[in-house]
């Protein structure tokens, strides 16, 4: 399918999956489009999504899906071509016949690792049918070694979590503004797990604002920049205890190596004539 522009078609019941599209949609655009109370997922996209000159991705804007039996939007395509959501709404997904679990979520990534861009996205739970079991698990999961996925900003509510990052996925984007909730709608705690960002974390290439940064010096965090530590005699303990300052890694990171000096006034290391930097 090229080329396509979807306004306002709706898959109401399906006896499969509301929109299913198993190969690449270049330059498609759907527009306000529903999938509701479907048996599979409200949309899947799916297949070898190619690059290069004719490739294209696919483009969804302010599209909903309301008690599917699976996921809201299920992504396990690979490729290039990008999956741009913006709007995005999801109510009651993961149904799974009344009994809820199952591992569903109104937006999940299975091993899929097209750029898959996400922006102003709401997952709220509830029972589809008005019975059965909340639904669904996650409101965000992300699962199966996929890469590639930024969510910018939004609410994303599950049953049993926000978000599901299950570690096996790369550069893999959260924006500041998202806000994680578990539980039902009438009953849910509010989780902010900050910003999650690919590999090299928060540090800056370069100074920001002048400012030195530890990657500038290949390591993850530091006390302090260690090109002011002084040696005047005000920086001497010459009694009582000695604290080691704590660090905050901002991101998972494997630490092979952690430095720490002990200088000393005198010839050598001597009690009360020694500091800790």
């Amino acid at each position: 399918m090229t080329d396509c522009t979807w306004i306002d078609c709706q898959a109401i019941g399906s006896g499969k999956g509301g929109f299913n599209f198993a190969g690449q949609p270049s330059n498609t655009q759907l527009i306000g489009c529903r999938s509701e109370y479907s048996n599979y997922d409200g949309f899947a996209f799916s297949g070898a999504w190619t690059g290069g000159s004719a490739g294209g991705g696919c483009l969804m804007v302010s599209c909903t899906t309301d008690g599917n039996n699976r996921n809201g939007i299920s992504v396990v395509a690979t490729g290039d071509s990008p999956l741009t959501i913006v709007g995005y709404y999801s109510r009651r997904d993961g149904a799974n016949v009344k009994a809820g679990g199952g591992g569903y979520a109104g937006l999940s990534c299975s091993g899929s690792t097209i750029p898959v861009i996400i922006d102003d996205v709401t997952v709220i739970p509830g029972i589809a049918q008005s019975e059965g079991t909340n639904s669904p698990d996650y409101g965000v999961s992300i699962t199966g070694s996929s890469s590639t996925v930024s969510i910018a900003h939004g609410l994303v509510h599950g049953n049993v979590r926000g978000w599901y990052d299950d570690g096996t996925n790369t550069s893999i984007l959260r924006g500041a503004n998202l806000i994680e909730r578990v539980g039902t709608q009438s009953s849910y705690t509010t989780s902010y797990n900050g910003l999650q960002v690919s590999a090299t974390g928060l540090d800056m290439v370069g100074h920001a604002l002048g400012v030195p940064t530890p990657r500038d010096h290949g390591l993850v965090a530091w006390s302090f920049d260690p090109a002011h530590v002084g040696g005047s005699s005000s920086d001497t303990v010459t009694s009582g205890a000695i604290y080691m300052a704590g660090l905050y890694v901002q991101r998972t990171a494997t630490i092979s190596t952690i430095y720490w000096g002990v200088y000393t006034a005198a010839t050598t290391p001597t009690s009360g004539q020694n500091y800790i930097c």
